[in-house]
């Protein structure tokens, strides 16, 4: 580049940006076409592994490892989520209620027990490290070593 086009590309291209591409520049990629070479392979090993996933819960599924009730296979699973999220011949999901009101209410005691276990668990815990034991210290001194007998003493 001569020092023209270097101060133009500079002048339009900003103080923190790079000059756009030229016919002088050397650049194999743009730093936009990588990250999105890179979103792609990334996409796409995530598909690959779900689809792998998907097909080995199908091949022990299909082996019959186990029965349908403990492992169900991933379409069955499927039609229950979708059943369980939907109003389907008038009635509301499961047991009158969506999946997502299920959710809510799990997710409120959830919150609530956590709750309850930091109100609880806080203060016994301050309690426990402030508060002195009140049984006196052992006859053995307080150590962790078992005692030994007077036979193996030298």
């Amino acid at each position: 580049m001569t020092a023209l086009t270097t101060a133009t590309a500079t002048a339009t291209a900003g103080p923190d940006r790079s000059p756009p591409p030229g016919p002088d520049t050397a650049e194999a990629g743009s730093p936009r076409r990588d990250r999105l070479r890179e979103a792609f392979r990334w996409g796409a090993l995530r598909i690959v592994a779900l689809a792998v996933l998907l097909a080995a819960w199908q091949a022990v599924v299909s082996a019959e490892m186990w029965p349908r009730v403990l492992v169900p296979s991933p379409g069955d699973v499927w039609r229950q989520f979708v059943l369980a999220s939907t109003v389907h011949d008038g009635v509301r999901g499961y047991a009158g209620h969506l999946l997502i009101e299920h959710l809510g209410v799990s997710l409120g005691r959830i919150g609530t027990g956590s709750a309850y276990a930091v109100l609880a668990g806080v203060p016994l815990g301050l309690l426990i490290g402030t508060v002195r034991p009140l049984a006196p210290p052992s006859s053995s001194g307080g150590s962790t070593r078992p005692a030994t007998s007077p036979s193996s003493r030298p």
